[in-house]
């Protein structure tokens, strides 16, 4: 079983899959709240397939382009699990992951050939808009 975090856009997607098919899922319609909801959801989609971190096999994200915030949650949040539970994680570009089940049938073939790494970065695509401070 993996876990699969899209947070590139709206809706959020989190689920689990097992052998690249989507077993349970939840959705977040809204971003804002996504840093305050995000590890809730994940605990809850573990919950609906009755399974722990624990039960995990490697982590597949989202990696970009998308929306800065969004990715930088996300990949966060996959960097941490896959570092708390010794899970590989797998980086998925956005335009190989049009929906959740296309992220895990991706995430499960890279993981199953061993492509999973420690971390993944994200890639938004261009640089940052950074506006400068007020003075």
């Amino acid at each position: 079983m993996i876990l699969v975090l899209d947070t590139s856009r709206e809706p959020v997607c989190i689920g689990v899959a097992e052998d690249g098919a989507v077993k349970a899922e939840r959705v977040i319609d809204d971003r804002r709240q996504l840093s305050d909801q995000l590890l809730a959801e994940i605990d809850a989609v573990l919950v609906k397939a009755k399974l722990t971190p624990a039960n995990l096999e490697g982590i597949g994200v989202v990696t970009g382009p998308g929306s800065f915030t969004g990715l930088r949650i996300g990949l966060a949040v996959a960097n941490a699990l896959a570092m708390a539970e010794d899970l590989p994680v797998v980086g998925v570009p956005g335009p190989e992951a049009d929906s959740l089940s296309q992220l895990a049938a991706t995430a499960a073939v890279e993981l199953k050939a061993g492509r999973g790494e420690r971390q993944v970065y994200p890639e938004y695509g261009k640089p940052p808009t950074i506006t400068p401070p007020k003075r």
